[in-house]
């Protein structure tokens, strides 16, 4: 659908490329994902800081891997979206929904955190150029647990993470993942850094 204004419908195409971003991570559509990403590209989130085609390739073998059972779903919302020219930075509200299992416990796992996208329109496409997440809070609930039995995220195993992930950090961390120990959180100095960084991307397109 074309919009009579441009900056309009350059704001409903990068909406457009947050959402589909999604949904193309939660159903392993690895050709939508990769094409949501200029070359170039890189991401930083939990458990990864590296190039985007490092990004698809290890989230194509984590779901080659993936246990029978289990399932992942990205919510977006909340977009907030600026452009100038052909540049442009949005931020939107995620939840991460995660049902899984570990040690015979099933549990359901929400994790709340927000996207900061540098994206850019080369030859008329929008496309992320630099995603990074920015960390809120978590919590893991078990789904079917056993009478008396000890809930494998106890305190004393997640102390050590970050409390606005530590869930999602004991998650990767029974799959062997180390995340990031320099995570970037809600209302934190860094988040503000990283505020200041994107504006100043966006406002200076030299």
């Amino acid at each position: 659908m074309d919009y009579p204004d441009q900056q309009l419908q350059d704001r409903r195409l990068i909406e457009e490329l947050v959402f589909r971003w999604a949904l193309a991570r939660d159903s392993d559509d690895w050709e939508a994902l990769s094409e949501c990403f200029h070359d170039g590209a890189d991401i930083r989130i939990s458990w990864i800081q590296a190039p985007a085609e490092t990004f698809l390739s290890r989230s194509k073998e984590m779901a080659e891997n993936r246990p029978l059972g289990m399932h992942m779903k990205h919510l977006i919302c909340n977009n907030w979206i600026e452009t100038n020219g052909a540049r442009g930075f949005s931020r939107c509200n995620a939840v991460l929904l995660i049902r899984d299992h570990f040690e015979g416990v099933w549990f359901d796992f929400e994790g709340h955190f927000r996207f900061f996208d540098r994206v850019e329109k080369r030859n008329n496409v929008w496309r992320i150029v630099n995603r990074t997440a920015v960390y809120d809070k978590d919590v893991i609930n078990p789904n079917t647990p056993a009478p008396g039995a000890t809930l494998p995220w106890n305190d004393e195993v997640v102390k050590d993470f970050p409390p606005q992930a530590k869930y999602l950090y004991w998650w990767f961390a029974v799959r062997g993942v180390t995340c990031d120990p320099q995570l970037i959180t809600a209302y934190s100095e860094e988040e503000a850094q990283l505020h200041a960084q994107c504006r100043h991307w966006i406002n200076n397109l030299d």
